[in-house]
């Protein structure tokens, strides 16, 4: 009877050895774990970052495009005023002045051209960081359910090597 609760003692010291390894891997997995997040927390912030970067520099385009668009005006109430002074006499004078009007307003509209390109490559750029982050949240996905799939397969083995143990010396 003594042999017997010496093996029960010995594979119960061993139970609890296995569990302390099994707990002391499952706290580096934890910790591994924390580091990825803190790792992603950095990146996102990075983006954030960037995010509000862009953010600022569209507002500054837009101020810019604002007082462009005062300037204009400005300048085309002062012309207009011009034209009526001088309209009884000047019909040839202000064709001449319109055409130069309607070649400003066609300088604006490529203006407004160039705006619509800018515009299209930042859409380009947060397409291709959407797809930065997902290609990385799809990665994360794929290292965890490896990961998963070896501690699975390790206290498989380990069930499978207690069980062998236990039924060889029975």
């Amino acid at each position: 009877m003594a042999g017997l609760e010496a093996r029960v003692v010995g594979l119960e010291a061993r139970v609890i050895e296995q569990s302390q390894r099994v707990e002391g891997q499952l706290n580096m997995v934890d910790e591994r774990f924390d580091r990825l997040e803190r790792h992603i927390d950095v990146r996102f912030t990075a983006v954030d970052e960037r995010f509000d970067s862009l953010e600022r520099n569209i507002d500054v385009r837009f101020t810019a495009v604002d007082e462009r668009f005062d300037s204009l005006e400005r300048n085309i109430d002062v012309r207009f005023t011009a034209v009526d002074e001088r309209f009884d006499g000047l019909e040839r004078n202000i064709d001449v002045r319109f055409a130069a009007i309607d070649a400003r307003f066609g300088g604006l509209d490529n203006r407004f051209g160039g705006l619509d390109n800018r515009f299209g490559g930042l859409d380009k750029r947060i397409d291709r960081l959407e797809g930065r982050v997902d290609r990385l949240d799809d990665k994360m996905s794929r290292q965890f359910v490896w990961l998963v799939g070896l501690q699975v397969s390790t206290l498989i083995a380990i069930v499978g090597a207690m069980a062998a143990v236990v039924f060889m010396r029975a």
